[in-house]
C-alpha cells in the first residue's frame, strides 16, 4: 500500500441565515417585478387589439410533440400576411380567425392560410363536384357488375 494523506473530515457547515434570506427577498422582488411585466404585457395586448393564446387547445402531428411547437405561438395571435395561391390576392388572416382555426375548429398548428375566402370557397366546390363524379361512377360499376351477374 502506498502512503496516503489522509484529510481530515470537514465539518459540515451551518447555512447563512443571512445570505438565505437576501436570496428569498430577491426571489420575491423578481416575482413582484415579473406580475408587474405581465400587466404591463396585458394592458398593452388589450389596447392593440391581440387575441390571446389557449395553448391547451392547440393540436399539432408533430413527431417531436410538445418540442415541435412553431416559432409563431407565443401569447398572442398576430394578424398574418399571405398572397391567395390561387388568385395572387393579397390578403389578412387576423388573429380572431386564428384562434377560431386552431382552437375551436381543431386545425393543426402547422396549417396555415393560403388561399382567400372565395377561393376557398371555389376549392371546396370543386372538390365537393369530383367527389359526387367519383360517386357516381362507382354506383355505375356497381350496377354493371350487378347486370352481368
Amino acid at each position: 500500500m502506498g502512503r496516503g494523506r489522509h484529510k481530515p473530515k470537514r465539518e459540515k457547515r451551518k447555512p447563512r441565515m443571512e445570505g438565505t434570506r437576501k436570496c428569498r427577498r430577491y426571489w420575491k422582488e423578481r416575482e413582484l417585478e415579473r406580475g408587474e411585466e405581465e400587466r404591463a404585457i396585458r394592458d398593452r395586448a388589450w389596447q392593440l387589439r391581440l387575441t390571446p393564446i389557449d395553448r391547451t387547445k392547440l393540436h399539432t402531428r408533430s413527431v417531436m410533440g410538445s418540442f415541435g411547437v412553431p416559432c409563431f405561438v407565443g401569447r398572442y395571435y398576430l394578424d398574418w400576411r399571405f398572397t391567395c395561391r390561387d388568385c395572387g390576392k393579397a390578403e389578412v388572416w387576423t388573429g380572431a380567425q386564428q384562434k377560431w382555426w386552431f382552437e375551436d375548429a381543431g386545425g393543426e398548428m402547422e396549417q396555415i392560410a393560403i388561399r382567400c375566402r372565395n377561393c376557398r370557397r371555389k376549392e371546396r366546390e370543386r372538390k365537393a363536384e369530383a367527389r359526387r363524379v367519383h360517386f357516381e361512377g362507382l354506383e355505375r360499376k356497381r350496377r354493371m357488375k350487378a347486370e352481368k351477374s
